[in-house]
């Protein structure tokens, strides 16, 4: 592993594991996200990085460094992010890992939303920074937002409800 000039992983790292599949570094973070047939992969990637760093570094990197694969993660994460929580709180190693992995393997639809909106946010104003869970704070309490999505539509109110009327409109 490539050590970052602040100690913590580095992504440009690319080691050869499990299989024979790239299992450090940019690929695993940028090619398989989403394909469930590399969870096991994830999972021993996920381990190692917490077992080699510490869990804040870890999240910090692959979850809040506003890079394309975190973004990606982060954008995935967001159906995760109680669970993480409450595994970093109990300073649970495995279940960390668990939280990070299942974000990677998550449908991509989460991002699709909040993240445009915040590079939005940023690019109109420098000044007033505000993070993806403020922003993501600001569309829960739009009443347009808040009032759109209908108790009939299908199990996922997000996805099915509000962001596919968004789309029609």
């Amino acid at each position: 592993m490539i050590r970052s000039q602040q100690g913590v992983p580095s992504t440009d790292a690319i080691q050869t594991g499990f299989c024979g599949v790239e299992t450090q570094g940019p690929r695993v973070l940028q090619e398989m996200p989403g394909h469930l047939s590399y969870y096991d992969i994830f999972v021993r990637f996920s381990q190692d990085e917490i077992s080699e760093w510490a869990i804040l570094d870890v999240v910090n990197e692959y979850l809040f460094k506003a890079m394309m694969f975190s973004d990606d993660i982060l954008g995935r994460f967001l159906h995760q992010i109680i669970y993480l929580r409450c595994t970093m709180e109990l300073n649970q190693h495995l279940l960390v890992a668990e939280a990070l992995v299942a974000s990677c393997m998550h449908d991509d639809w989460p991002h699709t939303f909040p993240i445009p909106h915040w590079n939005l946010a940023q690019s109109r104003t420098k000044s007033t920074f505000k993070s993806i869970l403020e922003i993501i704070n600001d569309l829960y309490c739009d009443p347009v937002i808040k009032n759109d999505v209908q108790t009939l539509d299908l199990l996922n109110k997000i996805s099915n409800g509000l962001l596919a009327q968004m789309r029609g409109a």
